[in-house]
């Protein structure tokens, strides 16, 4: 137990009558150096139903002197700066679940706590504010340095910087782009973009041939979501097409095409990787592919490009193997921070930056993607990673792009404060949470036990519902349906985001008529809302 100082602040914690035993086991002794608590207990059950009135005719039985500051719950939805009393200005918001709150005073201290916000969405708040200027300082500071450690995406997107000094450039590929109609592009491109994908890649079919659609689908994703567009093409003819079409960034240059694009603009961005299907060599040669990799920089930056970005492409767990290619990308990171290659570079050339995959981990792997995503993102900050390219082409890495850009940021910030990624203020959690569960509060003598359900269900004379998901739209569908002459038939379809909201339009239109179908109703679409949130699996039951 740690020693107390000579003026800890007396801090009073307020909570109701239903979670005071809880608060009471909450472990606060780290934090008795600094702090002094006590607990009480006000004649409320729930704390989040306290009024104005009632907190400030309980503040009146203490005294002024007798506390630094006052901490109440953070589900209480009114401002506290509105308490009137000897006490107004020094009563704040703890976190919504009390059993995070030894987590919040590691990063905040009492005083840095909000009247207005519960102290987790503080954090969230604080942890957020510092990335956005951790971000902004690094951009000013390579632009004012003139630095050789980044380079503008291109001329149409001068704001858009690679470098390792910032949080990774996201690039969504969509795959296998031709055999999708424009609008089905649109939609999916749009969706990417909602999750933070930074450049919007069109990936091509290998040993065909689409050049005619591109020039039209790069016009179409630039007119709608002004947003940067590459190319994933090893076919030298759909690149060249795409790059006077207004491409922003090329994938990929290979030993087998780069002579037949020498020619393009210099002012292109282009990725190198080591792919070869004349010249092969094996995914575990490491040094075969850093030295492929450098010969074809080498003769790009003597014809004049000066953006280039280099991927060894990341192999699968097990096999081939993720080891090797974790290996490769360190063996370049020391090549590329090495004077005598920085020292080599053509004047006014930048370096050039490392791109990595996570498509080939995360779809080739059966294992929920929001961990493998974090885990890739923390070791491509200490691998000085610039891009990260990334696809949802199957169903199980739905939202993949939403967890990448949650982690890379995490990540990122970890980095800049040379710290672990824990207790930033930012995290990228997507099923689980560090605090503890509300205990249960007894209040009767025992348990009433409920057997499984063993009836069989009751059809509602109104009808039923069938509940889908529209993954594009992020809406889910609810169809209703009636029986009419031992036939069933559709009436009325219903479309939104909001579960409780859904349900209370079926209710309002006479639909449900028994409340054992309401509850079913209630349980199926929280379901599907969490499923649509998150990415996971609905199946209605």
């Amino acid at each position: 137990m740690r020693q107390k100082s000579e003026n800890p602040q007396k801090i009073l914690l307020i909570t109701g009558e239903n979670a005071f035993d809880y608060i009471k086991n909450v472990n606060l002794d780290h934090f008795q150096a600094k702090y002094e608590f006590q607990i009480a207990k006000i004649p409320i059950g729930t704390i989040a139903f306290l009024t104005k009135i009632e907190l400030e005719n309980y503040l009146n039985t203490f005294k002024n002197e007798e506390f630094h500051f006052i901490v109440v719950s953070g589900l209480i939805p009114w401002d506290l700066d509105e308490i009137k009393g000897p006490f107004q200005g020094r009563i704040k918001k703890g976190p919504k679940f009390f059993g995070t709150f030894p987590e919040v005073l590691k990063k905040l201290n009492i005083s840095d706590l909000s009247a207005k916000y519960p102290a987790n969405i503080k954090l969230e708040n604080q942890g957020q504010t510092k990335m956005e200027e951790l971000i902004c300082n690094s951009r000013e500071t390579l632009i004012s340095a003139s630095s050789k450690n980044y380079f503008n995406l291109s001329d149409q997107f001068p704001s858009v910087l690679v470098s390792s000094f910032l949080p990774p450039l996201l690039i969504g590929e969509i795959v296998d782009f031709p055999k999708k109609t424009n609008d089905i592009l649109l939609k999916i491109a749009s969706n990417y973009v909602h999750q933070g994908v930074n450049v919007i890649d069109l990936g091509c079919i290998a040993n065909e041939n689409h050049s005619a659609r591109i020039p039209g689908i790069i016009k179409l994703i630039k007119s709608q979501l002004k947003i940067p567009i590459s190319i994933d093409s090893l076919n030298a003819d759909e690149i060249i097409t795409a790059v006077k079409a207004g491409v922003d960034l090329v994938l990929s240059v290979t030993i087998d095409n780069y002579k037949k694009l020498l020619d393009l603009s210099k002012e292109i961005t282009l990725v190198i990787i080591p792919f070869s299907s004349k010249y092969p060599i094996s995914t575990t040669n490491t040094k075969e592919i850093v030295d492929r990799l450098f010969f074809i920089e080498e003769k790009l930056r003597q014809a004049g490009f000066k953006r280039i970005l280099l991927d060894p492409i990341t192999q699968s767990p097990i096999s081939p193997g993720l080891t090797s290619s974790i290996h490769v990308l360190h063996i370049l990171n020391e090549n590329l921070q090495n004077f005598e290659y920085r020292n080599k570079l053509p004047e006014n050339h930048p370096q050039s930056q490392i791109m990595m995959g996570f498509g080939n981990v995360t779809e080739l792997t059966d294992g929920d993607s929001p961990g493998i995503n974090t885990l890739l993102s923390l070791l491509g900050a200490e691998l000085n990673i610039a891009a990260i390219l990334s696809t949802e082409a199957s169903n199980k890495t739905r939202h993949s792009f939403e967890e990448i850009n949650r982690s890379k940021k995490l990540a990122f910030l970890a980095k800049k404060l040379d710290q672990p990624p824990i207790n930033l203020g930012v995290d990228a959690f997507s099923f689980k949470f560090k605090g503890l569960y509300p205990e249960f509060m007894e209040n009767r003598k025992s348990f009433i036990e409920i057997p499984p359900l063993q009836t069989d269900a009751i059809m509602d004379p109104n009808g039923f519902f069938k509940i889908y998901l529209d993954e594009l739209e992020k809406k889910i569908i609810v169809s209703h349906h009636i029986f009419n002459n031992n036939q069933i038939t559709g009436t009325d379809v219903f479309s939104g985001v909001n579960a409780e909201a859904i349900c209370k339009e079926m209710i309002k239109q006479n639909l449900i008529s028994r409340l054992d179908h309401a509850a079913y109703l209630g349980r199926e679409l929280a379901r599907a809302e969490l499923a649509l949130q998150k990415g996971s699996k609905y199946i209605q039951e």
